[in-house]
């Protein structure tokens, strides 16, 4: 039997061809990492700004960290 060599560039084209989309969508906005800022850094509520993120950022951000 024939031993074939690793192709890198045959492993990324399988890859693309096979590549399934995500069901769950990723959501990446600077109000979510502001929410992550703020519980990592421990931040009273009275120095939070809470018109620098939305509900749903809130929302989101806080069901990832339950996930986990």
């Amino acid at each position: 039997m024939k031993k074939r060599r690793f192709s890198t560039v045959e492993f990324l084209k399988q890859l693309q061809e096979r590549s399934i989309p995500s069901k769950i969508p990723r959501m990446q906005t600077p109000g979510m990492f502001r929410i992550v800022e703020y519980l990592y850094a421990g931040t009273d509520a009275l120095e939070v700004d809470f018109d620098s993120f939305t509900l749903d950022e809130l929302d989101y951000v806080y069901n990832e960290a339950h996930a986990l």
